[in-house]
């Protein structure tokens, strides 16, 4: 093995989730690193250029869109969180609204909630793993309508768990 096939070979999980989560410069370093790497195992013309001194990859750039890559995917990280927080939220206080005008939720209607609740986070995310539609960087209309749905799925069946658990409480 090449030494520049290290970084994309032999990529440790461990260590590129510690840099990402408690040393973000580090982990661009290393991404950087890893997509240089990445581009010279995928494309046999360019490491073909590479080996006899023709190609020199732009680190600059590799550098740029690696950063740009791991900011986008903090944010989203950060969105994710406080979309679940927020409807985790709402649906507590619409369960704790529904127990004072209604009552408390009988045991058989909790447990057929949950179940409608988890099995259709579970639908999303078999759904989302699965999908075969990936063309235009999620920009093409059915890419967006399909993360439209993911998102909206995922939030009923968050938002229908966290009635039940107020509803209960």
């Amino acid at each position: 093995m090449e030494t520049f096939e290290r970084p994309y070979k032999q990529v440790s999980r461990v260590k590129a989730l510690l840099l990402f989560f408690f040393r973000p410069k580090a982990f661009v370093e290393f991404a950087a690193e890893h997509d240089i790497a990445w581009l010279l195992c995928d494309s046999p013309e360019i490491r073909a250029d590479y080996l006899r001194g023709e190609y020199k990859p732009n680190v600059a750039q590799h550098h740029d869109d690696a950063k740009q890559r791991a900011e986008a995917l903090r944010r989203s990280l950060l969105h994710a969180a406080m979309v679940v927080l927020v409807t985790a939220l709402l649906g507590l206080v619409t369960g704790l609204l529904l127990q004072r005008q209604v009552g408390m939720l009988a045991t058989f209607a909790s447990n057929i909630l949950q179940a409608v609740a988890v099995g259709i986070i579970l639908w999303a995310t078999l759904w989302q793993l699965t999908r075969d539609l990936q063309s235009f960087g999620g920009n093409s209309l059915p890419e967006r309508v399909h993360s439209w749905i993911f998102n909206a799925l995922y939030i009923i069946g968050t938002f229908i768990l966290f009635i039940v658990y107020g509803w209960q409480t």
